[in-house]
């Protein structure tokens, strides 16, 4: 899970594939699992701010789910997204 580093601190070592460059990594993901999920929060948070502070809406559609699905939630719903 790209936002996520957490789940994956019981397996140990592990072989991490940037999905768009097609780089691989092995790392410890125990040892940058907190930095990871801190500049992934952060990150987050920038672009949430920069949408919202633009009148836009903001919606975290994660690549694991079905684009479309998240598409059609975002239009169906009433009011501001966060």
């Amino acid at each position: 899970d790209e936002l996520d580093l957490s789940r994956l601190a019981r397996v140990g070592t592990a072989r991490l594939l940037d999905a768009e460059t097609d780089v691989r990594v092995r790392a410890d993901p125990r040892s940058v699992a907190a930095s990871y999920n801190e500049k992934m929060s952060e990150h987050l948070g920038a672009l949430r701010a920069g949408m919202v502070g633009l009148g836009g809406r903001y919606v975290l559609c994660p690549t694991s789910g079905d684009p479309v699905a998240s598409l059609r939630a975002l239009l169906t719903r009433r009011g501001p997204a966060s």
